[in-house]
């Protein structure tokens, strides 16, 4: 049995049903194993290279695991057409504690004092206003990296009014960095979240955010189904 959407956190609902985890566990890895096989097997032209060679030309890409607020800063300005980012939507997802398991196995040691988050567990200290201020200082360094006709989208979705007024605030930071908000549109996703389905004030959907140097760049976007040139709004 496929389990067909995931939870956060450990809990058992009233009426609920029971999958071996291990057999879980063991299709992902499988599914791991046989992607590996497939890149590995595939031809491909592009160049791996650090970060500073691909933006002089000499390489084709770089992936990088780090603090994005020391990352985006070695990207020269004015240089990005368009940057994709999946932020913790405040404390809805604590990305790095669920997937702690895999970053052993991978043999990764990520910070968890540089992730951008909020926590519930008091030892991390991980307070809503930590948050807003890491988000700003985010916009901050790409108001700078985005080129005349480069866009910024960003994923987001909140449950509490307090993270709403985030997003109606990053707009507010977003216009003062000379980044005018363009629109947005729903998020398909392969299978249903049980999160968005039940937590309350959340959306239905994730959105992605669209920012751009003028709201004009965007009008060949409106296109895109479920297109919004407003803000989302939270569920009652």
């Amino acid at each position: 049995m496929e389990v067909g959407s995931w939870v956060i956190g450990y809990w058992r609902p009233e009426q609920h049903f029971e999958v071996n985890v291990w057999n879980c566990f063991e299709r992902r890895v499988q599914k791991l194993i046989k992607a590996v096989a497939e890149s590995e097997s595939a031809r491909v032209s592009a160049k791996e290279g650090t970060l500073s060679a691909v933006c002089t030309g000499y390489t084709d890409y770089a992936l990088l695991a780090g603090d994005c607020l020391a990352l985006l800063p070695q990207i020269p300005d004015k240089s990005v057409d368009l940057l994709i980012t999946d932020p913790p939507h405040s404390d809805r997802i604590p990305y790095l504690e669920l997937s702690e398991i895999w970053n052993v196995i991978l043999g990764e040691e990520p910070s968890f004092e540089l992730e951008i988050v909020v926590s519930n567990a008091k030892e991390r200290a991980k307070t809503l206003h930590g948050y807003n201020q890491a988000m700003s200082q985010f916009l901050e360094i790409v108001s700078h990296k985005l080129s005349s006709s480069g866009f910024l989208v960003l994923f987001f979705n909140a449950r509490t009014k307090e993270s709403w007024k985030f997003l109606n605030n990053f707009v507010v930071r977003a216009n003062e960095a000379d980044i005018a908000y363009c629109g947005c549109f729903p998020l398909i996703y392969s299978a249903a979240s049980v999160v968005q389905d039940n937590r309350e004030g959340a959306l239905r959907t994730d959105y992605g955010l669209v920012f751009a140097r003028t709201v004009n760049a965007a009008y060949p976007l409106a296109d895109i189904p479920g297109w919004m040139f407003t803000l989302p709004t939270p569920k009652e």
